[in-house]
């Protein structure tokens, strides 16, 4: 008797990756000014969704990268809130990843 397998297959995700254009350095008396933060789970910081060269690519400027592995959506916000990352340069938008299941609905099937 062998065994037959239950459930769906594996996913087969195709890895991409996003490249930046060249850019001109910042000079050392420049601000560094990054317009978009990005905070979530660890769904935004694995390298196999790319989901932040996705969000630079979509928006053509850099990320500043607040997401964390394993502490779930709200307390890399809650550190992102209360951290200086806000204050100085203040970004003009802020991300924030939230995986469906944090929200108490069903996914779409």
């Amino acid at each position: 008797m062998s065994f037959v397998p239950v459930g769906p297959r594996p996913d087969i995700i195709e890895e991409v990756t996003t490249v930046g254009a060249a850019s001109a350095g910042a000079g050392l008396f420049d601000s560094l000014e990054i317009p978009t933060a990005l905070v979530g789970t660890s769904y935004s910081t694995a390298g196999i969704w790319n989901f932040e060269g996705a969000v630079k690519a979509a928006l053509g400027a850099d990320v500043l990268m607040m997401a964390e592995e394993g502490h779930g959506p709200f307390t890399p916000m809650r550190k992102y809130l209360e951290g200086p990352a806000l204050a100085d340069p203040r970004p003009d938008l802020v991300i924030w990843e939230i995986p469906v299941r944090y929200l108490g609905i069903e996914s779409p099937q």
